[in-house]
């Protein structure tokens, strides 16, 4: 899923159906400039001193990847399920795609080697299953929720902003 060092390729893709046919994702040309903008490394700031200032690098294969392993949520059953094409904005569909691969990928970072027997459930999905229930006012988090075998929870909120591969 990584690919340390980039090698610069914005080339999404490929991606197959269930049965192995390789399908195009249903992306508009602004979303896929955008999906481009949003590649490269990005500066962690965080409250935990263990992740503070470290990078994490956001790549074509990484997204590749979360995209066909998240297809029915990124792209939905219906042809206006899926977040991609939902949003009324591309911006607002591409940053919400960049910020749960981000959260994912500081999943893997707090959790080396476990993040893989973790449940991770949206916020919203969270919250209708009853594992979650947020607050009527005041902080709420809208990204990821963690679950360790153990029942140990975390709540991951991301707030990734980017202004091109620089």
């Amino acid at each position: 899923m990584t690919c340390n060092p980039w090698d610069r390729d914005y080339t999404l893709g490929p991606f197959y159906d269930e049965d192995g046919t390789e399908i195009l994702p249903c992306t508009t040309e602004a979303t896929d400039e955008l999906l481009a903008e949003c590649m490269g490394y990005y500066r962690i700031a965080a409250n935990a001193s263990d992740l503070d200032g470290r990078s994490l690098l956001l790549c074509n294969r990484r997204l590749t990847t979360y995209i066909q392993d998240s297809w029915n949520e990124v792209m939905g059953k219906d042809e206006s399920a899926g977040f991609l094409v939902a949003y009324h904005s591309a911006p607002k569909a591409v940053g919400r795609l960049v910020e749960d691969v981000l959260c994912r990928c500081l999943l893997e970072m707090v959790l080396p080697g476990h993040a893989g027997a973790a449940t991770m459930l949206t916020v919203g999905d969270a919250c209708r299953s009853g594992r979650l229930v947020q607050p009527a006012k005041g902080y709420r988090s809208d990204d990821l929720l963690v679950l360790t075998a153990r029942d140990r929870g975390w709540l991951v909120e991301s707030k990734a902003s980017f202004s091109g591969p620089s």
